[in-house]
């Protein structure tokens, strides 16, 4: 029965959108399903065991660092942050550390819950974009039509001048 939970919990793990880890002080790998080793470049027989820095890499560390410590100190945590791939391509994540704690209130490790936001944020990109090329073309077309205005008065007034010099004196 015990055997039957594993292999249910590691099919829903396994197969949920979402990239799925825990993390024991260290802070260490205990486990990361597939789709969390392939976001960062490893398997997941590469990561467990191994400390958070050496996987994920020093600088982005460094970023993360005071969420996993944050979460250490039994707090839940979200945050987002970005990295680039070995290609060049900025991709984007959005995490969630929830501290595993005892009834006594510690904490033993967290986990962690992370969804690709990169397509999320390039329809924002795309979004806000396509706001300023609007508001670009509605003051485009604002000033035109002032211009327009302008040039209307003008030649009237130079129609009128015109007349008046043709006007037998």
């Amino acid at each position: 029965q015990l055997r039957q939970s594993e292999d249910w919990l590691r099919l829903v793990t396994e197969n949920i959108p979402a990239l799925v880890a825990y993390i024991s002080p260290g802070p260490i790998y205990r486990f990361a399903n597939r789709r969390y080793a392939k976001w960062f470049d490893q398997t997941v027989e590469s990561m467990i065991g191994k400390r958070a820095e050496d996987v994920i890499g020093p600088e982005l560390y460094r970023e993360i660092a005071p969420h996993i410590e944050k979460a250490f100190r039994g707090h839940a945590v979200s945050y987002e942050y970005s990295r680039a791939r070995p290609d060049g391509r900025l991709v984007h994540m959005r995490s969630t550390l929830i501290p595993d704690r005892t009834l006594d209130g510690r904490t033993l490790g967290c986990f962690v819950l992370s969804l690709d936001a990169t397509d999320q944020k390039r329809s924002e990109t795309a979004l806000a974009h396509a706001q300023r090329m609007e508001a670009v073309g509605q003051l485009t077309g604002g000033l035109a039509h002032d211009f327009n205005n302008l040039l209307t008065i003008i030649i009237g007034n130079v129609l009128a001048l015109r007349r008046r010099d043709d006007a037998p004196a």
